[in-house]
């Protein structure tokens, strides 16, 4: 037992440790609101980025000399994109294409969107 003083804590100093610990709280969920928002738009990302390989892969399958245009109104549908293409180059040995798709998003600022459209380049080499 120390001389002249109880043991324990006093009022002030359970208040300070409370403050600090709810600021740190508050800290941890602001972090955990990022961080879900953050993972919902990779999730978002990598759903489109497999709706342009898929595309790309039906474009490789198809005959070089085939390669063609794709409408928007006859697009293919892959998740929950919509993916069409345009070529925008063709020579005899290559095929410089647009890939376009439409569907959920995230623009910074705006949050999630419905139908965002975004545009990809892929470059198609003849192979024979």
């Amino acid at each position: 037992m120390r001389s002249g003083r109880p043991e324990g804590f006093t009022v002030i100093e359970m208040l300070v440790a409370l403050v600090v610990l709810s600021v740190g709280l508050l800290a941890m969920a602001s972090v955990m609101g990022t961080l879900i928002l953050q993972t919902r738009a990779a999730d978002i990302r990598t759903e489109r980025s497999f709706a342009v390989q898929q595309a790309a892969e039906r474009l490789r399958a198809q005959s070089f000399s085939a390669i063609g245009d794709r409408a928007e109104a006859d697009a293919v549908t892959v998740g929950s994109y919509d993916v069409w293409w345009t070529v925008a180059d063709a020579t005899s040995i290559k095929r410089q294409i647009e890939v376009f798709t439409k569907g959920p998003g995230y623009v910074p600022g705006n949050g999630f969107i419905e139908a965002k459209l975004d545009t990809f380049q892929i470059t198609l080499a003849r192979i024979d």
